[in-house]
Order: C-alpha cells, then structure tokens, then sequence
C-alpha cells in the first residue's frame, strides 16, 4: 500500500514536471517570436530614424539654398539700384532738358524694365515664401 501511495506520488510529480516542461517550452517560444518581433521593430525604427536623417539633410540644403538665393536676390536688388542711381545721375548731368536723348530713352524703356523685374522679384519672393514653410 505505502508502495502504491509512492508510485502515485512519483505519476503525480512526473505529470507536474512534464506539464511545468510543456509551460517552459511554451514560454521559450513566446520569447523566441519576442525576440523576432523586437528584431523587426528595431530594425523598423533604425529605417525610420535613417529616413529622418536623410529628411534633416535635405531640409539644412534646402535651408542653404534659400540663403543663397536670397542673397543672390539682395545682390540683384542692390545692383538694380546701383543702376538706377547711376542712370539718374546721368541723367542730371546731362541736363534737364526734356529732349534730352538718354531721358527719352530711359522714358520707353524704364518702366517696361521696372515692371519686369518687379514682377521676377515677386515670384523669387514667393518662391522664397514657399521653400521657408
């Protein structure tokens, strides 16, 4: 009988053991797709965090290039009144006469030119608007 109540004992424990083993097996795979799923996700985020990277890039040129083209277009600004200063003093010099020939001419052409390049400086501008948003 007390070999009985062993071997009962024994099959009870072996059937715990085997179960807690069947839990552990279990749980080594869970970890094991964790592990894959961790795997996936950094690498996920190492693409992700490249791409912003690669972003940040292209914003600092883009940023670049904006300074450049509004110093280009203040360069441009300051030439076109450079000229207008020169054009007027010549003008003065020349006389005040209204049959003046550079003061005709300046009267056909100037406005036309002004109008132009006013309305190449409002589309830089815009340009300019565009690329700081």
């Amino acid at each position: 009988m007390e070999l009985d109540g062993l071997r009962s004992q024994l099959a009870a424990t072996q059937a715990t053991a085997e179960a807690s083993a069947a839990s552990a097996q279990s749980a080594q795979l869970q970890c094991l797709a964790l592990i894959k799923e961790l795997d996936a996700k950094n690498s996920s985020l190492k693409e992700h965090e490249e791409r912003v990277t690669r972003l940040g890039e292209q914003l600092d040129n883009l940023q670049k290039d904006l300074q450049a083209r509004e110093s280009s277009q203040k360069q441009l600004k300051d030439e076109v009144m450079r000229i207008e200063h020169d054009i007027m003093k010549a003008i003065s010099q020349a006389g005040d006469s209204k049959d003046c020939e550079l003061r005709k001419l300046l009267d056909e052409v100037s406005p036309k030119n002004f109008e132009k390049m006013n309305k190449l400086l409002v589309v830089k501008d815009e340009e300019i608007t565009k690329l700081k948003r």
